[in-house]
Formats: structure tokens, sequence, C-alpha cells
């Protein structure tokens, strides 16, 4: 798995709106959460609990951007499905997982995990197998303390 302080991979998301994230050089700060499964309540619950939280993220100068590993049809299903603005990615080949040593064992899933880059491209914090609720507040928590100040 990346680790704390070091370089993000240097890969380019783009995600179901046609957004475009390099994650090695985002010139922003980043927030990125992988969900197992974009049919399943957890990652569902994932999803629209960032949403949830995005006008805070904004107010920092913050971006979120979901990962799954679903074909981009059910990835974009899932962001119309629930009215999401959060931008979300398909990583059908697992490319992005497996740069962020985040593929689990169960039929190749992530395993649900956050990282936080900041805008030169370093992980500054990393969520381990975080629980699909009320996560993306601790993230934001975190990212108040962290660029608060930006």
């Amino acid at each position: 798995m990346v680790g704390i302080d070091e370089d993000a991979p240097s890969v380019v998301l783009v995600a179901h709106d046609g957004q475009v994230f390099d994650l090695g050089a985002p010139g922003q700060h980043l927030v990125v959460f992988f969900i197992e499964d974009a049919s399943g309540a957890r990652s569902i619950g994932q999803a629209v609990d960032f949403n949830d939280h995005l006008a805070g993220f904004r107010q920092l100068g913050v971006q979120a951007v979901g990962v799954g590993i679903d074909r981009p049809g059910l990835i974009a299903g899932l962001a119309s499905a629930h009215d999401l603005g959060c931008p979300l990615v398909s990583d059908a080949e697992r490319t992005v997982c497996r740069a962020f040593g985040v593929v689990g064992t169960r039929r190749g899933r992530p395993r649900a995990a956050t990282f936080m880059i900041d805008r030169s491209g370093l992980v500054r914090r990393i969520f381990a197998d975080v629980p699909p609720y009320g996560h993306a507040r601790d993230v934001l928590s975190e990212a108040e303390v962290m660029w608060g100040g930006y």
C-alpha cells in the first residue's frame, strides 16, 4: 500500500462526469476513496456519505473522488441514481487499485480505503478498512485540521 509522505501513484483518472484528475500532480488537495461494489449497500452508503459532505470539502479547496472497479456504466448509474455531485471513476482494469495497494482478496474487489493527497501529490493520510457511514465526516474533520488554511 502507498505510504504516508510518499508520492501518490502517477495515474490519470477520468470521472463519470468527464473531470480529469492527475493523482501524481493534482494541483489541488484530493480525497480519493475506494468503493468495493457500485451496486452494494456499503459502497452506495460510502459514496452518498462523501457526497453529503461535498460542500465542506469544497470550502477547504479539497476535491473528493470515488474509485470503483465496476464498468463505467455501473459507476455512472450509481452517480445518477443517487444524484451524486462527487465524481466517481471506473477502474475496471484495477490499475488505480493496484497502484494504491488496495486490491482485496474478495473477488479482487478493493478494500474500502481513503487517501488524502496534498496538491503536490504527496499522500498525507490513509484511512484503511473504513466503515460506510460517518467516515466522510472524519475525513472532513482531518482535512479541516490539515488544510484549513489552504
